[in-house]
């Protein structure tokens, strides 16, 4: 792993040369360090020769002082011409923290933004899945023109997060990006497991919107891998978040099981239904409580654990309770639990139909 100064001056350095990935230095190297005169980089390499061979460097360093403080005031002063964008707040309406604002020029624009909305920027484009779940990365936009940022633009915002908030690209999604080069085609050809790992675990995340979509997959999995003699029942009057909640760590397991195609996420996922439903077996049942005169729906449930291999569920609650060999949750005191429906058995009758010799099968119950 790089450490952080080193990662610095590996973006600076590309930041600044960044004229240069027009016409690749693999060339340079190819024909035996011979450059065409028309490339930047000959220019380049003829400035640091004449560098290297002069024995008194003060009047380089004056004529370098005199160039970059000119460079600095030509740009301050081209800057100055530039549209800036009137805003004073991120995306979500925050004002602006000095620190972590950076701006950009796109389109003779300048536009300000929060290194945090970047950051999502970058995250939600690279994460982008299509309809059958297949990861489909984009190049990030600009939210206020919807257009493409160019690489300087990424230099710069990865060298700005670097220096003032390196916490920020720690995932190993953004270093893949920046390894890649900020191609997309590369990016996306060389780490889709990665991609997919990221995208589960961006749906699963404890701030994520809950949609009907969620909730549906979550009564998919437990009607597909709970165990039949240990079923888990979910009242429809349950609320979605606490649903979401409880579920949220089998579900990471559904998605790996469903997009990786990962025996052992499976074999834990059924594990793990198998011991919430002994451990938890009055979970999501209706119940009448005489205090409060009200029906509400049990939702007290113990905690899964994390699904580790040297992970014992059972040990594991055995010491929570002081070794008691009940391990499941009893039921609350001073409530009234509504029986399950029972399942009714079913009979065939035949019945002739009038004025035909058809016969229709009809099911009734018995009473």
């Amino acid at each position: 792993m790089l450490s952080k100064h080193t990662l610095f001056y590996n973006i600076y350095s590309k930041f600044c040369c960044v004229q240069l990935l027009t016409t690749p230095l693999s060339t340079y190297h190819c024909n035996g360090g011979q450059v065409p005169q028309n490339n930047p980089a000959y220019r380049l390499k003829t400035k640091f020769d004449l560098y290297t061979g002069l024995y008194d460097k003060g009047h380089f360093y004056k004529a370098q002082k005199c160039y970059w403080t000119l460079n600095r005031v030509f740009r301050k002063l081209s800057l100055k011409r530039k549209v800036k964008h009137n805003m004073d707040e991120d995306l979500c309406g925050s004002p602006l923290i000095p620190r972590f604002t950076i701006e950009l020029l796109q389109d003779n624009c300048i536009y300000k933004f929060s290194i945090h909305d970047i950051i999502n920027i970058l995250k939600t484009s690279l994460l982008a899945v299509t309809h059958n779940w297949y990861p489909c990365p984009k190049m990030p936009r600009n939210p206020f023109t919807n257009k493409e940022f160019d690489k300087t633009h990424l230099y710069s915002i990865y060298a700005f997060a670097f220096a003032y908030c390196p916490r920020l690209l720690i995932n190993q999604l953004f270093l893949a990006f920046l390894k890649a080069d900020f191609d997309v085609s590369q990016f996306s050809n060389q780490n889709q497991t990665l991609l997919l790992h990221n995208y589960i675990e961006t749906l699963v995340a404890k701030d994520t919107h809950i949609t009907v979509d969620i909730v549906a997959d979550i009564l998919l999995m437990i009607k597909i891998y709970s165990n039949p003699f240990a079923p888990i029942e979910i009242q429809s009057t349950i609320y979605k978040k606490t649903l979401f909640s409880v579920f949220r760590p089998y579900l990471r397991l559904y998605y790996k099981t469903k997009l990786l195609c990962c025996n052992k996420s499976e074999k834990m996922l059924r594990r793990g239904l198998r011991n919430f439903a002994l451990f938890n077996p009055l979970f999501g049942h209706t119940y009448y409580d005489y205090a409060t005169k009200k029906i509400e729906v049990d939702t007290r449930c113990l905690s899964c654990g994390d699904f580790t291999e040297d992970n014992c569920l059972f040990d594991t609650f055995a010491k929570i309770r002081g070794g008691s060999e009940t391990l499941c949750l009893p039921p609350i005191q001073g409530v009234y639990y509504f029986p399950k429906k029972i399942h009714v058995l079913e009979k065939t009758v035949l019945r002739v139909l009038p004025n035909t010799e058809l016969f229709e099968l009809e099911i009734e119950n018995d009473i």
